[in-house]
């Protein structure tokens, strides 16, 4: 999961590149100059990455003497900081400063017209950017140099990096329009651009490097420094670089870590140990899932395959119960439960019986939810909600949250929202004020398998080193967003989980000598030094405190009208943010309200050099080139899996901007910034609207599994290949041609064993399925033999994918034999 933006789905299927692209003003027919190279470098060490991204356009296209301007729009990772951004016309280089983005836009637009050189930074939405560049003519090349630094998300025994390459067309909704997130479109979009990616990275601290998404090489340096690269030196840039960094000092006790800064600000790592202790801490789980109309299909039967393998995981030890709910809410049993394997094998028959569907009340789901017995003695105790969020019934939930929250035993309410466009205000204040957490998966059949996403997620909720863990000093703490702050200065982390580390930022109220994790009962575990700050980590530190401050009043600022206006003011006043008490107006409350959050958000960006939405940079030369005679836009390629016009929510746009682009230059500007922020997003969207939008929950009615005519397709049979390259290949194929001639999408994958094959002898073996190189789904071997049904799948293929299975992993002991089998649907 990301560690700042909320914008994005954990599971989302990244898009496609970039093109460099001049629209004339008569011509319709548009030549394209392609980026010639993309370059990705910096430094990782620790949980800590400095990166840049550099793109050089070549505009040697341009007719002598003549001067153009570019738009461009991109991805960067959304829990990055960008540091600053640089504009280089041949040997001129250009380093912008921060401002404020109206302020930054009309100097800006005041250079364009007197002819001079600049370039104008702006954020869209937490993870897409747009840059405008002014003066660029043929004689000289471009290039922009993007700067940032990212603390990276915590994942077992270490950390993982994710690049974005490319920005694809996203679904947006009606009620969108107006938030900046429905800025977040590329300008058009192109097929292959011809230009390619290239990585050099210098990583500190860790075991190993490994890359889901490319193949790399990595070299050792002289000072056990690792060299990261890719082995074919370029790459395709059509799909994010995603690694996984394993550190190098994992031990088996509790770690903790903290970077501390010049202004009290700090970064604390927690690690628990990798190696699961004798004695764990035994789970009260309940699970209340959502069966409503609109989770009908694929997300229906991703959550209960998901519900029932977690179940069955479950330790002697522990308690649970299950609950589906829609108009009503019916339960597995009146009490948690032991978890044996009887009560287990009755939960399994429970899922499978309950087809009936309705509304979504899960406002008085959740009450019943939390008015479940509580057993004596030490539970790490958990409710854990999988919906698609589609409900306005806020203000109650909040209050039922908040009175959980002062009981003795209280539950940590958790809430995994499964749609392409979650309720998402409604999902983080559960996880807020629930003190859990929070996972927004994508349903777009595009995207990583939802079942996939569910099984990663569940992993936070295994059995905890300790439950309620804190961090404390000998001076009270403060967290960033004010979440975490408890009533009595220490922090909270949640649950350990083991290899699993947590990372928090806060600020030391005074001068401490350490920070120390406890658990719930303030049982010591692990300290750390509270040392001089280090040059290397100082200004990233301060910065992390500033962003996360950044992104809790970027939320207010978008969302705040959504809540009640106390929640608002209770969220600002953790924050040290809330207006002065003084008589508020009594009409047009919440638009003043609004502006003071817009204030706070501009002077925190201004002052700690952090953007957001309401700044912007800008640079400007003095020196004049000539006036702008064309506007030049950067579209990305079509993503994959997207056969034309219809398919993506931004063609619309991109398809008119010739029309825009007749106009007079001046007057170009103004319409291409105008549909930027226009509802010309929202109506480009109308197809996916149409698709998406419309509320299933129409009463009470039987589901019915997804209709069609499946066919059962055999891709594998017999003994688990040795691997190569730590790889056992079980099947390849392209879409539209062999076994796959009428395979549309898939649907299901089992595993039927042979010979008396037991679900251990296949180990840790996981079983992959990637399309074009790309993992979309993943299961371990052990759960498909255990299991006599069907795993669901949720994948769409394109005429011409290359489709590949593959397992990874470890064999157990004896043979490990079977027959891999999916289920294709027509198209």
């Amino acid at each position: 999961m990301t560690v700042l933006s909320k914008n994005r789905h954990d599971n989302a299927r990244p898009g496609q590149q970039a093109v460099l692209e001049i629209l004339e003003p008569k011509l319709l027919d548009v030549p394209v100059a392609p980026l010639q190279e993309t370059i990705v470098s910096g430094e990782v060490a620790g949980p800590l990455a400095g990166l840049a991204i550099a793109q050089v356009f070549d505009c040697s296209f341009l007719p002598e003497g003549r001067t153009v301007e570019a738009v461009y729009r991109f991805p960067l990772p959304g829990d990055g900081l960008v540091r600053g951004v640089a504009v280089a016309f041949g040997e001129t280089r250009i380093q912008t400063e921060l401002t404020e983005r109206d302020d930054a836009e009309q100097e800006y637009d005041s250079a364009r017209k007197n002819g001079r050189q600049a370039a104008l930074f702006e954020q869209e939405s937490d993870d897409v950017f747009t840059l405008h560049i002014t003066g660029i003519s043929g004689a000289e090349p471009v290039r922009v140099e993007t700067e940032f630094l990212l603390w990276l998300p915590p994942a077992e025994n270490g950390f993982t990096l994710r690049i974005p390459l490319t920005l694809a067309p996203r679904y947006s909704r009606r009620d969108e329009a107006r938030s900046k997130k429905a800025n977040g479109q590329p300008l058009d979009v192109k097929w292959d651009p011809g230009y390619r990616a290239s990585l050099s990275l210098t990583c500190r601290g860790f075991r190993s490097v490994e890359c889901s998404s490319n193949v790399l090489s990595v070299k050792e340096d002289t000072d056990d420094a690792l060299l990261v690269s890719f082995e074919e030196g370029n790459v395709f840039p059509d799909q994010d670089i995603v690694l996984t960094l394993v550190s190098a000092n994992w031990s088996d006790r509790p770690g903790l870590q903290v970077f501390p800064a010049s202004d009290g600000t700090f970064l604390a790592l927690a690690t628990p140990p990798a190696r699961k202790p004798e004695k764990l801490m035994p789970r009260e789980i309940l699970l209340l899932v959502d069966h409503s109309g609109s989770m009908e299909g694929p997300k229906w039967e991703a959550a209960d395959w998901a519900v029932e393998t977690f179940l069955s995981r479950l330790e002697p030890s522990d308690r649970f119960n299950l609950a589906f709910f829609h108009t009503t809410c019916s339960w597995l049993s009146t009490r948690p439960l032991q978890a044996s394997r009887a009560n287990i094998e009755r939960a399994g028959d429970f899922i499978r019986s309950s087809t009936d569907s309705g509304g979504t009340e899960l406002g008085m789901s959740l009450e019943q939810t939390l008015s479940q017995h509580r057993h004596d003695g030490e539970y790490s105790r958990h409710v854990v909600v999988f919906t698609d969020g589609q409900v306005s019934d806020s203000g109650r939930i909040s209050l039922l949250l908040e009175r959980e929250a002062a009981r003795t035993h209280a539950r940590r309410v958790s809430i995994i929202c499964i749609d392409s466009a979650p309720n998402e205000p409604l999902d983080s204040m559960i996880a807020e004020k629930g003190r859990g957490m929070c996972a927004f998966l994508s349903s777009n059949p595009d995207d990583v398998d939802i079942t996939t996403a569910l099984d990663d997620v569940l992993r936070e909720f295994a059995r905890p080193l300790a439950a309620g863990a804190c961090l404390s000093s000998s001076v009270p703490l403060r967290d960033a967003a004010g979440i975490r702050t408890n009533g009595n200065g220490t922090l909270d982390l949640g649950e350990l989980v083991s290899g699993r580390p947590k990372w928090v930022c806060g600020r030391f109220e005074g001068s401490p000598e350490d920070l120390r994790l406890v658990d719930a009962h303030g049982t010591f575990m692990a300290s750390a030094q509270v040392s001089l700050p280090s040059p290397r980590t100082d200004t990233a530190v301060r910065s992390l405190w500033s962003s996360l401050r950044i992104r809790r009043l970027e939320a207010l600022y978008e969302t705040g009208s959504y809540m009640e206006e106390e929640d608002v003011l209770e969220a600002l006043r953790r924050l040290d943010a809330a207006p002065e008490k003084k008589e508020r107006p009594l009409y047009d409350r919440s638009e003043n309200l609004k502006t003071h959050i817009r204030k706070a958000l501009v002077r925190e960006s201004m002052e700690s050099g952090v953007l957001c939405s309401e700044t912007a940079f800008i640079a400007v030369r003095e020196e004049k080139n000539g006036k702008i005679s064309e506007t030049l836009l950067v579209p990305n390629s079509l993503p994959r899996g997207w056969s034309g016009v219809s398919s993506a929510p931004a063609m619309m746009a991109s398809y008119s901007m010739p029309d825009t682009c007749r106009l007079a230059p001046d007057t170009a500007l103004k319409k291409i910034r105008n549909l930027m922020r226009s509802d010309r997003y929202d109506e480009a969207a109308q197809h996916s609207v149409k698709m998406e939008s419309m509320s299933l929950d129409l009463g009470a009615h039987t589901f019915r599994r997804r209709a069609g005519n499946p066919k059962i397709m055999e891709l594998f049979s017999g003994l688990l290949p040795e691997p190569v390259q730590g790889k056992m290949l079980l099947f390849s194929g392209r879409a539209g041609e062999g076994k796959l001639k009428n395979a549309a999408s898939l649907s299901g994958i089992s595993a039927v064993p042979i010979d008396g094959t037991l679900p251990d002898s296949a180990g840790t073996a996981e079983v992959r399925i990637l399309v074009n190189g790309s993992v979309m789904a993943s299961v371990l071997l052990a759960d498909l033999l255990a299991k006599d049904k069907k795993r669901p799948l949720n994948i769409r293929l394109q005429k011409g994918d290359t489709l590949a299975v593959e397992a990874v992993g470890q064999s157990g002991e004896g043979k490990c034999a079977f027959t891999l089998q999916v289920i294709t649907e027509p198209g």
